[in-house]
């Protein structure tokens, strides 16, 4: 109802938290729709691309295959319960009844029980990815997997572009004002276990062999996780200092650390703090996901494996033992597009769904 009424030449959704029937409401009416990708909810329920068992997921899209996935990922006996009752036909019978009920329903689905098997779920939610993609006049994505990943949808290759996310340009020089201070390494963002932050002090713990080095934790860290991590290393983690700084400004962190570390446990799409270390040519500690390896070249990431403390360990190592080359600034990093160059490929993208909704709107007539 209000697409049809602000009627929109174009419908761009920024893909946040399940809003992706959008697309389908502006296709339904005609418009042309764009979708930009954050994170990978459209395509998979669990959101993240980690499987059911925790391991890191190929991407590779299969209703089967996903299926399981899911199942897997419901470790506990309620979920468990379901699942098998949800494969059987008197099972299938009473979850539906409780579904539709309106004295149940309501309670049914905060529990997160379900009614349908996982594959008859899975089936169903791809037929309708499948739809929506094929559907786009455009899809922007940050990386060459996230390209790949929504090509098997259908969409066509020339109409998914792959854009990193901007950052303005910014002028860096050596940091004069590291040369007296503890090798630094700053973790930005939500405290989170998908954020890996507790592999950062695990993996410190196990290195007593170098330089005591500072970590500074710095962003949104009022949930309990964060608490239990700040309750067992208030100030220290083995020999190594602990700063825990909350929300920072930005500028002011980049300009004064040796190296960031984003130790994700999920496939992490291409995310900001990335970005921003690019943008500030600051080398990054980092999981070795498709998603960022693009960037992490040169000698401009030093890359752990997924969930793993050991090879984190040696990552931070390595990047120890580099201390002067990263002070002298000398690492050649790859250009991030500015706002304004990233703004003028969406107008590009736009303009050219435009012109082609206008040479179909006159083929009608």
């Amino acid at each position: 109802s209000l697409l049809a009424t602000q009627k929109p030449d174009i419908f761009h959704l920024h893909h946040r938290f399940g809003f992706w029937w959008l697309l389908e409401s502006a296709q339904r009416l005609g418009i042309p729709t764009v979708y930009s990708n954050y994170d990978w909810g459209m395509a998979c329920l669990r959101t993240v691309l980690v499987n059911g068992d925790g391991d890191l997921c190929d991407g590779v899209v299969k209703p089967e295959k996903c299926a399981e996935c899911i199942k897997t990922g419901r470790t506990r006996l309620a979920g468990r319960l379901n699942e098998a009752l949800a494969e059987t036909w008197v099972g299938q019978k009473m979850l539906k009844r409780l579904d539709e009920s309106a004295v149940t329903c309501e309670k049914f689905h905060a529990l997160g029980a379900v009614s349908k098997p996982a594959l008859q779920r899975t089936m169903i939610h791809q037929q309708r990815v499948k739809t929506v993609i094929q559907g786009l006049g455009h899809c922007v994505t940050p990386s060459e997997f996230g390209k790949r990943f929504y090509q098997q949808f259908g969409i066509a290759e020339q109409k998914v572009t792959v854009l990193p996310w901007p950052h303005k340009s910014v002028a860096v020089e050596p940091p004069q004002s590291l040369s007296a201070k503890l090798f630094t390494i700053t973790f930005i963002g939500r405290v989170s276990p998908d954020k890996g932050v507790h592999l950062i002090f695990e993996a410190l713990e196990r290195l007593s062999d170098i330089p005591a080095v500072l970590l500074r934790v710095a962003g949104a860290d009022e949930s309990e996780y964060s608490a239990q991590l700040q309750g067992k290393y208030p100030q220290f983690v083995g020999i190594h200092r602990v700063e825990w700084q909350g929300w920072s400004p930005i500028d002011a962190l980049l300009r004064t650390t040796d190296v960031t570390i984003i130790p994700s446990t999920w496939m992490d799409n291409t995310p900001l703090t990335l970005i921003e270390s690019m943008a500030y040519r600051v080398p990054v500690i980092a999981t070795a996901l498709p998603t960022m390896i693009e960037l992490l070249k040169n000698g401009v990431g030093y890359l752990a494996e997924f969930d793993s403390v050991e090879s984190l360990s040696c990552a931070i190592k390595a990047a120890v033992s580099d201390q002067e080359l990263i002070r002298s600034r000398r690492t050649v990093f790859p250009r991030i597009l500015t706002p304004h160059e990233y703004g003028a490929e969406l107008y590009g993208i736009y303009a050219g769904l435009l012109r082609k909704n206008s040479t179909k709107d006159t083929h009608e007539l």
